[in-house]
Order: C-alpha cells, then sequence, then structure tokens
C-alpha cells in the first residue's frame, strides 16, 4: 500500500510541506497518472494550510473534526461527514478549530487525468470549462445532503482503489472520477450550500498578487509600504484589506511563512540555527529562536532533535 501522509496540511507543531510558495508546485502521482491520496490525521494538533493555489482539484473527506475553510473570498465551516471540492487555480486555505481533533482523506488530481484526445466531447463540454473556472460545481457539500446521495459510497471507492492498487486500479479511478464529477453536474443545485461562486474579482487577483511576491521575498526584508504600493492601497486601508480576506494580520502571515520554511530546513538539513535564520529572512538568530519559541513552542534545537530522534526509531 503506497499512502500518502500529512500533505496536503500542515500540523503547525508537528510537520511540514517542504514549499512554502503561494502556488503549490508539488507534483501529485505520476505525469502519466496524476493523482494521488492523501491521509491525514491531527490528533491533538493544530491543522493548517496557508492560502494557496494550485492546478489540481482537490477533494477532501472530512472524517472526524471541525475546520473553517476559504475559499477565494468566500468562508465556510465544515464537520464530520462534509465533502469540500476545491476547484483548480482558486485561492484556498484551510484551518481546524483547534479543540477538534481532525483526520482527512483528500484525493488531489490534476484534470489532464479526465481530458480525452482531439474533439472529445467530455474535455470540450466539461473539463475545459470547470478549468476555466466557467462551469460552477459545489464547492462544500453538508454531511446531510451528501448521505441522500451515492457521492460517499463513490468517493470511498475511489479512495480504496488509490489506497489499495489492484490490478486495473487506474480504469476503476477514472470510472468513478467521471461518476463522482456527473453526480455533482446533475444535482449541484441541490448539493450547494451558502455561496458557491468562486469567480475571480479584483480583490482576489490583489491578493494573489501580494501574497505571491510575499513568498518571493520572503529571505528579505520586506515592509507594509512596499506590499501597499504594490496592491495600490495606502499603508493603513491595505492591512485592513489583508486582514478581511485572509483572517490573519500581514505580519503574522509573514512570520509563519517564515517559520515554516525553517521548521523544513530544519528536518532536511544540516544548516546551522544562524544560517536558517538568515536564510528565512531573520535579523538574527536570536530574534528568530524567540519567534519560533513563540510559534511552536519549542526552541529550533529541541525541534530539531526531537524530530531527529523520531524519523532514526522509524
Amino acid at each position: 500500500m503506497n499512502t500518502q501522509h500529512l500533505s496536503p496540511g500542515i500540523s503547525i507543531r508537528n510537520t511540514i510541506k517542504a514549499n512554502a510558495s503561494l502556488k503549490e508546485t508539488v507534483q501529485h502521482g505520476t505525469n502519466s497518472f496524476p493523482i494521488e491520496y492523501y491521509d491525514g490525521h491531527y490528533p491533538d494538533e493544530q491543522f493548517i494550510n496557508y492560502l494557496h493555489w494550485h492546478e489540481e482539484v482537490e477533494l477532501m473527506y472530512f472524517i472526524e473534526g471541525k475546520a473553517t475553510l476559504q475559499i477565494d473570498l468566500n468562508t465556510y465551516i465544515v464537520e464530520a461527514g462534509d465533502l469540500v471540492i476545491t476547484p483548480p487555480n482558486v485561492l484556498h486555505s484551510i484551518s481546524s478549530i483547534h479543540t477538534y481533533p481532525t483526520q482527512t482523506e483528500t484525493v488531489v488530481l490534476n484534470l489532464r487525468l479526465l481530458k480525452g484526445d482531439g474533439d472529445d466531447i467530455v474535455t470540450s463540454k466539461f473539463v475545459n470549462p470547470f478549468e476555466r473556472g466557467e462551469l460552477v460545481l459545489p464547492v462544500h457539500i453538508r454531511y446531510e445532503i451528501l448521505s441522500g446521495t451515492n457521492l460517499a459510497e463513490k468517493y470511498n471507492q475511489l479512495t480504496t482503489a488509490l489506497k489499495n492498487k489492484p490490478l486495473g486500479y487506474e480504469l476503476d479511478v477514472k470510472a468513478t472520477l467521471y461518476a463522482i464529477f456527473a453526480e455533482l453536474l446533475q444535482k449541484k443545485d441541490y448539493l450547494a450550500t451558502g455561496i458557491q461562486n468562486y469567480t475571480s474579482t479584483k480583490a482576489i487577483s490583489t491578493l494573489k498578487k501580494v501574497i505571491e511576491y510575499i513568498n518571493s521575498e520572503l529571505n528579505h526584508k520586506i515592509t507594509v509600504q512596499s506590499l501597499a504600493t504594490l496592491a495600490g492601497y495606502s499603508e493603513y486601508h491595505f492591512l485592513r484589506f489583508f486582514k478581511q480576506h485572509t483572517g490573519v494580520t500581514v505580519g503574522h502571515y509573514i512570520m509563519s511563512l517564515r517559520i515554516e520554511s525553517a521548521m523544513s530546513l530544519l528536518l532536511h538539513t544540516d544548516l546551522s540555527i544562524t544560517d536558517i535564520a538568515m536564510d528565512c529572512g531573520f535579523e538574527s538568530d536570536s530574534y528568530f529562536i524567540k519567534c519560533f519559541k513563540k510559534i511552536v513552542l519549542e526552541t529550533p534545537h529541541q525541534y530539531r532533535k526531537k524530530r531527529s530522534t523520531l524519523f532514526k526509531k522509524r
């Protein structure tokens, strides 16, 4: 069984994806079969994935827990038994409500998997419009609605095939995906809850531009003035704009990304604490250690030592 764990989410005090870029560049599956299954289990730590986007579709089923989901500028409360379908190329983030343990099953796929060659009608009529954001499907399907459909059974069939990989599972996976998307399309008015429109707006475009800049300059000094100028706002209005649409201050967002990057370097490199502090945009290693401990509740040295011991035991 080749089950992937703990991506596409972050446990802020446990593990982290190596790539903290706004636009995710992780390859899911293979070039010839671009789909992957992820099992996420976070018993006592906050599950959080900051605002980002990717070219793939993401289907996430909540087995346990409660979380706040943001897709573009719309916010949803997701609970156990709910299914979330994140379209390609839209800004989204998710964070668990800390008092709830979280367990999820996620399937991430590139729509190339569902496209045919030439004048394939499925591609031209459904897949391409969905990829461009012209065909709108339900984003958040609540448990009480999901239970009245065949979607839960089909999703279970999909994840079982991806986990166990029996002979011919690729056929089963593609057939099941077509069946899932057909039911989503046929019953979209019944399935939809809350705001389902994720069409791009000027605010979303501005937000993407700002966060992309933050990520590209993460190891350099980033000023509110430079971000406000990029967004076309005064500093005061920019700070309000960013907090309104992300739920966090710009300072907290930048700090969180820097700490994430540092966590990855601590686990996957032999760089010194001082070098990691400089590489992640901190002015000094003492300030880095102070910020790291405030967020992770451990010093960088304690974090590295504890995880290194854990990996050796495995």
